[in-house]
């Protein structure tokens, strides 16, 4: 694997697992709050669909994590 590839992989993975914890414990009921307030009051954001955005953190977050881990003990 490419050093550059194995650089992004690092990045992603430290990502991720910052995301990972501050989610641990968390419910959707708790994201709603916070982060649908946020994104109408910066950004104006009123369409967003926490619900998807929420299944991706649930579903893809840990898929995510794991493959990437698995690329960088490959080598």
């Amino acid at each position: 694997m490419r050093l550059e590839a194995r650089k992004y992989l690092f990045d992603i993975r430290s990502a991720a697992d910052l995301l990972a914890e501050f989610l641990a414990g968390k419910t959707f009921a708790d994201y709603q709050r916070v982060i649908a307030f946020r994104n109408i009051l910066i950004h104006g954001y009123s369409d967003v669909d926490d619900g998807l955005v929420w299944d991706v953190v649930e579903t893809n977050l840990p898929l995510l994590r794991h493959e990437v881990e698995r690329l960088l003990n490959d080598e």
